[in-house]
């Protein structure tokens, strides 16, 4: 385990952290790490299942991204440090895995998991609660969930506690497996804000809920855009992928266009 009060992980000289790491103090860095390093082993395992890299240089490079997170977040713009943490130790996996990678083969069956998953998440993002542990329970019990929520949560339940079932795996296994799962994409953390990133978290589950009730009603061009966003493409990437190539502003176009057309069927959509 690394040692966060006494030395770093990181061997890029340029990078300046917080005096302790994760802290401003001793107290600090050991509270945050306390509060993080069960996600924190979450995320590098399900990383490490499917990339095939060592699970402990993954949870270094997770905790890199948690200590670029606490160096970065400006408590006057937003009270949401989890979320900002997530997506610095998301793209911090991310580098390190399209850095390292071989050929990996993700099952299909954790890729459809991993939709069911984004759609809850996006549900409960809604009212500010944590998916962990409602995952695992498998269903939703917070008085605050309107019934309507619950009821597509309840859906999602559904489709994952069927897909347990006609592959043989435990319920939890699924999630283990299927919640954290590496892409080779990483967003420039020079050229984004911390509203945008708020921003494109919840794109991206929200288009996992988007393409996992309309993907029949959705033109080829629209499923890739949608499909993009879940692979945590920028609009340029995306838009550099189309026949013919289009630019990022065209792509946010297209979203607002999905948007207005599956109003009626997505309560909140992209």
């Amino acid at each position: 385990m690394v040692d966060i009060i006494t030395q770093s992980p990181v061997k890029k000289k340029e990078e300046v952290f917080l005096d302790y790491y994760l802290g401003e103090t001793p107290e600090e860095a050991e509270a945050v790490f306390s509060d993080f390093s069960k996600l924190l082993n979450i995320m590098a395992g399900g990383y490490s299942m499917w990339s095939g890299i060592d699970k402990e240089d993954l949870f270094g490079t997770a905790l890199i991204g948690l200590a670029r997170a606490k160096r970065d977040f400006d408590h006057t713009r937003s009270d949401n440090f989890k979320t900002f943490a997530i997506y610095k130790i998301k793209n911090a996996l991310n580098d390190y895995y399209r850095e390292n990678r071989t050929i990996v083969s993700i099952p299909s069956y954790v890729k459809t998991a991993n939709v069911y998953i984004n759609g809850i998440k996006f549900i409960l993002s809604k009212y500010n609660i944590d998916s962990q542990d409602v995952l695992l329970s498998g269903e939703v019990n917070n008085e605050a969930v309107t019934k309507n929520d619950k009821a597509e949560c309840n859906k999602f339940f559904k489709k994952l506690k069927r897909l347990s079932k006609n592959i043989n795996i435990p319920y939890e296994r699924i999630i283990d497996r299927s919640e954290h799962i590496p892409t080779a994409v990483s967003l420039d953390e020079d050229e984004i804000s911390q509203e945008e990133v708020f921003l494109r978290e919840k794109q991206l589950v929200a288009a996992a809920l988007l393409v996992s009730k309309l993907k029949d009603y959705m033109t080829e061009t629209e499923l890739s855009i949608a499909e993009g966003i879940m692979a945590n493409k920028t609009y340029k990437e995306i838009g550099y992928e189309q026949i013919p190539k289009r630019t990022g502003p065209w792509v946010k176009q297209q979203i607002d266009k999905m948007r207005d057309r599956f109003k009626d069927e997505l309560k909140e959509g992209l």
